[in-house]
């Protein structure tokens, strides 16, 4: 019969493999996993592993390290994903305005800039396709120049409401940089995050134009989806509003992902400043795995403490045979401000039979849904 493994506890890799040392100095057998081979030294969430035949010596050994140097003091500054740049793509519609809202307070808290970002029709790229496009369409360039010119106008206008809503909240001097181009939005803005390198990005979930009945445009759904993409997006709809400034709700809705720790760390860096509460939750759909999730689940709830000390955070497992509505009434109770979850990048025939969670909660909800790619 195989021996069960388990999980002794969760550090850094310094002292989980002290921790090895001594325990394999004593006869138990033991292996580290979730190991940063790039950057050892700074990982956070590595798991020391041994034969549940030896949990009660082990243990024993566990409490003795932490009395000798005492409980390990994870500084998690020395490894903290920064905030100091925020794209928010707009059309100049309520929803990018919506979005831009959202912006503001967040840079203002975090002391980021903004840079909003637009990009316009190109006739000439139509042009391109027509064999004889210079006599088909010979005016294309004065069509560009007033486009251009109505882009400019657009973003000006728009820049000015928004440094008015900034005066008006006391939101003091956000530096509000702007940028055009011609071209196609979804290339343009994924060119714009790999040059201008933001730490999150801010989207309305639709624009303008789009059919009443269609929640998430198209670009935002092809930027959700885009598997160049691994910095935080914040979707926010139309009808979200900023309820509260001082203290902010997050629900951080675990599937116990190996790279939780990595979206924690990028989640707790865009609400630094803040004063939140986290709530930190599994929705389980699988009643066999109960003990295995009250494993994971504690974990975590042991990197929150370690990390994250001075956050007060709430961890729970919520048993339903349908997740979205259970995370509707959980979001309802706790009056959650945001939701956080991590979406994993799928292949095409998946997603058309099987939508996301995040692109579900899209559709349904009037909270800004903080996605982190995986």
């Amino acid at each position: 019969m195989d021996k069960k493994v388990v999980t002794l506890t969760t550090n850094t890799y310094s002292r989980a493999y002290m921790l090895k040392g001594r325990l394999e100095s004593e006869g138990i057998e033991c292996f580290l996993t979730n190991v940063n081979l790039i950057q050892p030294n700074v990982s956070y969430g590595v798991k020391v592993r041994i034969f549940e035949e030896d949990l009660p010596k082990a243990s024993e050994i566990l409490e003795e390290i932490e009395k000798e140097y005492g409980s390990e003091d994870i500084d998690s500054s020395k490894d903290i994903y920064k905030v100091e740049r925020i794209l928010v793509p707009v059309d100049f519609s309520d929803y990018s305005m919506n979005a831009c809202v959202f912006s503001l307070h967040l840079a203002f808290v975090l002391k980021a800039n903004i840079k909003l970002f637009h990009a316009f029709f190109n006739p000439m790229m139509d042009a391109m396709t027509f064999p004889d496009a210079f006599t088909y369409q010979s005016n294309m360039a004065e069509v560009y120049q007033e486009l251009e010119k109505k882009a400019k106008a657009d973003m000006a206008t728009f820049v000015k409401k928004l440094k008015k809503y900034a005066k008006e909240q006391n939101l003091g001097d956000i530096s509000i940089t702007k940028s055009l181009v011609a071209g196609q939005p979804y290339d343009e803005i994924i060119s714009m995050i790999k040059s201008y390198k933001p730490g999150v990005v801010i989207l309305g979930t639709r624009g303008e134009g789009k059919k009443p009945d269609e929640m998430i445009g198209g670009v935002t759904s092809k930027i959700l989806e885009s598997p160049v993409i691994d910095i935080p997006i914040l979707v926010v709809p139309q009808t979200a509003k900023i309820n509260r400034i001082g203290h902010v709700n997050i629900l951080y809705a675990t599937n116990f992902d190996k790279t939780d720790y990595e979206a924690i760390r990028k989640l707790m860096a865009v609400v630094s400043n803040l004063e939140v509460s986290i709530y930190c939750v599994h929705f389980s759909t699988d009643e066999k795995n109960i003990s295995l999730n009250k494993a994971n689940m504690e974990e975590l709830r042991n990197y929150f403490r370690q990390a994250y000390k001075q956050y007060t955070v709430e961890c729970s497992i919520i048993e339903s045979n349908d997740v979205i509505p259970a995370m509707e009434n959980f979001i309802r109770e706790k009056e959650i401000d945001i939701i956080s979850i991590t979406h994993k990048k799928r292949n095409m025939l998946y997603r058309l039979f099987n939508p996301g969670i995040a692109k579900k909660l899209l559709f349904r909800t009037d909270k800004p849904v903080l996605i982190f790619h995986s």
